[in-house]
């Protein structure tokens, strides 16, 4: 297992009894971040899919968007209603996914590890993801006019993403060579 590099305030003197637990957590969080950090490059896309073109696409696919629309003021009034909700528990959501993978990210580097070619999977590039894969599902849904082609079409959109991401341009150094 990987051991943490020992800084002066780190040192394991004084832990006592404390150390062997210390060292498990480290190991632990580099075996199950590294899986975390996986996931963290579709779960905001998946979040924000889910939440986001069921909205107006479950509304034209049931063929109750007519009457929903005519019983409101507006059409802009029937979508601020119907996205203030969700739009809150899904920010809310994202918010504390970001929260969670920066400290977990933070953790890991105190123990040694650079997550330099994970950067975009931590803080709020991910709360941006899921907001804007939401965006994405709910302009899908509102342009078929039906879920699951709504579905299929933001996924191919927003997994498109990660997946050109993974794909590192050359360096100077070794475009030179």
């Amino acid at each position: 297992p990987l051991q943490p590099r020992e800084e002066p305030h780190q040192r394991a003197e004084g832990a006592g009894e404390c150390i062997g637990p210390i060292r498990a957590w480290g190991s632990t969080l580099i075996s199950e971040g590294t899986s975390i950090s996986a996931a963290m490059a579709y779960l905001p896309y998946a979040i924000g899919l889910i939440a986001g073109v069921p909205i107006v696409a479950s509304e034209l696919e049931a063929r109750t968007a007519a009457t929903a629309w005519s019983l409101n003021p507006s059409r802009v009034a029937w979508l601020a209603r119907s996205l203030g909700p969700i739009i809150g528990l899904v920010g809310l959501a994202a918010v504390a996914l970001a929260i969670t993978t920066s400290r977990l990210e933070a953790d890991r580097v105190l123990w040694g590890y650079s997550g330099v070619e994970e950067f975009g999977r931590y803080g709020a590039p991910v709360a941006a993801r899921v907001i804007g894969s939401m965006a994405v599902g709910l302009l899908a849904g509102a342009l078929l006019g039906r879920t699951l082609p709504g579905l299929v079409l933001t996924l191919a959109v927003v997994v498109g993403r990660p997946a050109s991401s993974r794909t590192r341009p050359k360096s100077r150094a070794t475009a030179c060579m």
